[in-house]
């Protein structure tokens, strides 16, 4: 090559650059070299290209930050709607324990049995009566939930699903043994209010129940109630709840009342001197229905008092029990 043609190539090789000052009519010139401009160029794009990749890496992070952020809150507010999800689940398996064995208890008190888990069998050893208790009692708790894991919720859904339609059954079952239960203490207790328990009148014990002289003939008579003496006027009460079914003038009873309880028990209040109450009218225990008197074959007032199941006379004492 000759050196025309180097210089040629030299030169093409630096780029002038004229700076011209406005207004001042100066100008310089700059030679710079083609490769450095390059350099330059390249510089700038690396430079570029490694900010779009710290800018792209930054937000990468934040936004991985935030979803774990959320993540975690998500994770935390699960953990806590389960924590009190198992503490009312604990909850109801404890009432349900506690309403089994109530219900256990009642049905021991009044008799009634449990066609479901009434089925004797025995002797039994220490071991299986251990056993048998526990099958009464029901599954653990344990299986109601499973620990929080170090990593997060461990759930087994299967599990939790089982031990709540088993909570579910056992309830509806509870509820129609109890409904029973109810039933029959309703009519316990419908036939205790109807049962003859308190004192028909206040007074003095006269004449108690079964044979005696009588103080007419002087002969041995069978008497089917108990006198009680006491003045004319004194109130007379219905010793159960019941309805009036008979009130008028007995041969010797003089005026006389008869109260019928239902499950074949009745009552009759005889000598009165007045009566309050109608026939077919509804009575309560304790209510005042008469007052004592003299009337009928009597040495005195007082209130001659009986108490017939199926019509045959009981002793009244063995109904008081106030």
């Amino acid at each position: 090559m000759t050196d025309s043609n180097k210089d040629k190539t030299r030169k093409s090789d630096i780029l002038t650059v004229m700076v011209i000052a406005p207004g001042a009519g100066s100008m310089k010139q700059y030679r710079i070299k083609r490769h450095w401009i390059s350099l330059a160029i390249g510089g700038v794009s690396l430079i570029i290209g490694l900010m779009l990749i710290w800018s792209a890496q930054v937000y990468i992070k934040q936004s991985s930050q935030a979803l774990d952020s959320r993540l975690a809150a998500e994770n935390l507010e699960l953990k806590n709607k389960l924590g009190i999800l198992e503490n009312k689940v604990g909850t109801l398996k404890e009432t349900l324990d506690r309403v089994s064995q109530f219900e256990r208890k009642l049905r021991t008190i009044t008799g009634l049995e449990d066609r479901h888990t009434n089925t004797g069998i025995g002797p039994l050893t220490s071991e299986e009566m251990m056993m048998a208790e526990m099958e009464r009692s029901g599954p653990p708790n344990e299986a109601l939930l499973q620990k929080l894991q170090d990593s997060g919720i461990s759930l087994s859904g299967t599990s939790f699903k089982e031990e709540m339609d088993r909570l579910q059954s056992e309830s509806t079952e509870r509820e129609k043994q109890l409904m029973e239960l109810t039933s029959f203490l309703e009519d316990q207790r419908m036939q205790l209010s109807h049962t003859p328990a308190i004192w028909p009148s206040r007074g003095w014990l006269t004449s108690p129940f079964g044979y005696r002289t009588s103080p007419f003939t002087g002969k041995k008579k069978f008497h089917e109630g108990i006198d009680i003496s006491n003045k004319v006027g004194t109130p007379i009460i219905s010793s159960a709840d019941g309805v009036v079914v008979y009130l008028g003038d007995l041969s010797g009873y003089g005026k006389t009342m008869v109260i019928n309880h239902g499950f074949d028990i009745t009552t009759r209040y005889a000598h009165c001197s007045e009566i309050l109450v109608k026939v077919g009218e509804r009575v309560k225990r304790g209510q005042k229905v008469a007052t004592v008197g003299r009337t009928g074959r009597t040495t005195g007032p007082h209130l001659h008092y009986e108490v017939r199941v199926n019509g045959v006379p009981q002793n009244p004492m063995r109904y008081i029990i106030e």
